[in-house]
């Protein structure tokens, strides 16, 4: 009776399977009707200890302890058991290994892959994939330093013995790391140079500064190699700039370029004179021991001091200038210090009045004062005064009435000093003649009287007079004569 013994695979490294399972199946040999029986187990001959190496052990599974056995009809004793061998295969192991890569900021120092999984006796080998195929590197993996290295895929492949080989991928990369820099304006007098800004990068070695003068939001908006520069007044020129580094994301900045005007201080000249009706002018002048020069040969091409004052007063001397061709003003600021210019009032105004007599006449009088000066203003006052304030009355004080009084005035004049002075006005009593009337006559024993008054003289003012009739009071009885 003939059975076949099953194959058996297995994957290294493990141990053959036990012979309580290994399995076989009925050939042929029986009798019709019978039903073989077995017993025991199928064996292995020919094998070494556990694990065994990958391989396939042609008839490696042999009857071993198998035999037949009675079953109802079968008996054991009526046939001779054959066992046909069967193979034992042991087929390759497998492991994982992890290849990790990464993305790393520039530090500048070189970064691989990380293997794990490995074991000793693996053999690793690494590929990099080059235009889509794998291009064998090398026993070390590829590493990348710098950004420019790219970005590189990587497969490695670990072989170990009884097992099939380990692949795994991954990719490497360094990405840009950030920087700074530091940039440095302009903030000077004008001094006939071109002046720019100063970029100084953190990373000095491979950076490239380019410059524009207007604000980017990209390395290519920036073309200038060197920096843009003012020469002339400005008040703040903004200068944009980038940084690249092939290691670095790009820094942007800017800085202002101020050119300041130089300044120019003048002072001119200060000058006095008194009155004589002719103008003051001095068109002296110079420049301030605190003030800038012009640059090179650049100034004025004219100046002089332009004040001019004829009259009592003070002016500033004002200046007046041109500059000289190729001299731009904004690059100057001019301010003058102006002198003055004063004339003062002259000596020498007269002023007079005449003194006034009059007789009385019930009009009031005063005095009228004149000065030797056009353009002189008089003034009266009751009393002396040096001061021309206290000559308040523009007409002079009056009398009316018989007396005397002294009038003072005072003559002011822009451009003179002021003149004092004083007259009497005096009003007369007026002249009254009463004359009585004469008489005479013989000796009668009656009083001879003549009431009769004849006025004469300056007589009374309008409706001034006796209040009762002047009557001559004279009287005489005997003979004589008396004052009527």
């Amino acid at each position: 009776l003939t059975v076949q013994a099953d194959d058996q695979q297995i994957s290294y490294p493990n141990d053959r399977p036990a012979t309580t399972a290994l399995t076989y199946t009925y050939v042929g040999g029986a009798a019709a009707g019978e039903t073989p029986a077995y017993g025991g187990n199928l064996g292995y001959t020919g094998l070494t200890s556990d694990p065994l190496s990958p391989n396939t052990y042609t008839g490696a599974i042999t009857q071993g302890m198998l035999t037949l056995s009675n079953n109802d009809k079968f008996l054991a004793g009526n046939y001779t058991l054959v066992v046909r061998p069967g193979d034992l295969k042991v087929g390759n192991g497998t492991f994982i290994v992890d290849l990790t890569g990464g993305s790393w900021t520039y530090d500048g120092t070189p970064h691989k892959p990380d293997l794990t999984g490995t074991g000793s006796g693996d053999t690793v080998t690494y590929y990099t994939n080059v235009g889509g195929s794998w291009v064998e590197y090398g026993t070390t993996p590829p590493t990348v330093t710098n950004v420019s290295d790219g970005t590189i895929e990587i497969k490695v492949e670990v072989t170990r013995p009884g097992y099939n080989p380990a692949t795994d991928t991954a990719t490497i990369s360094i990405t840009p790391a950030t920087t700074t820099a530091t940039a440095t304006g302009y903030d000077e007098k004008y001094d006939g140079l071109a002046h720019g800004i100063t970029v100084t990068p953190t990373v000095p070695g491979g950076s490239t500064v380019y410059y524009s003068l207007t604000e980017g939001t990209k390395p290519s908006d920036y073309a200038e190699t060197s920096s843009p520069t003012e020469t002339n007044y400005t008040p703040g020129t903004t200068v944009y700039y980038v940084v690249t580094n092939p290691n670095y994301l790009p820094v942007y900045g800017s800085a202002v370029i101020a050119i300041d005007p130089r300044e120019i201080k003048v002072n001119t000249n200060t000058a006095s004179k008194p009155y004589d009706g002719t103008a003051l002018t001095d068109a002296g002048w110079a420049l301030d021991a605190g003030s800038d020069a012009f640059y090179d040969t650049q100034g004025f091409a004219t100046a002089a001091a332009n004040g001019t004052i004829t009259n009592v007063g003070s002016v500033d001397n004002g200046f007046a200038y041109t500059l000289k061709e190729g001299t731009l003003a904004d690059n100057y600021t001019i301010s003058v210090n102006e002198g003055t210019l004063t004339i003062t009032p002259a000596t020498g105004m007269k002023v007079s009045a005449d003194n006034v007599s009059e007789k009385y006449s019930g009009t009031a009088y005063g005095v009228t004062a004149g000065s030797d000066k056009p353009d002189s203003t008089i003034r009266y006052a009751e009393a002396y005064s040096a001061d021309p304030a206290a000559y308040t009355l523009e007409t002079s004080p009056t009398i009316t009435h018989t007396g005397s009084k002294t009038v003072y005035f005072v003559a002011t004049n822009p451009n003179y000093q002021p003149a004092f002075g004083s007259a009497t006005v005096t009003v007369t009593p007026r002249s009254i003649t009463l004359t009585s009337g004469d008489a005479s006559r013989a000796y009668n024993g009656a009083a001879l009287t003549n009431s009769t008054v004849t006025p004469s003289g300056d007589g009374f003012v309008d409706s001034e007079g006796f209040a009762t009739t002047p009557t001559a009071t004279g009287s005489i009885t005997n003979v004589g004569s008396t004052s009527n």
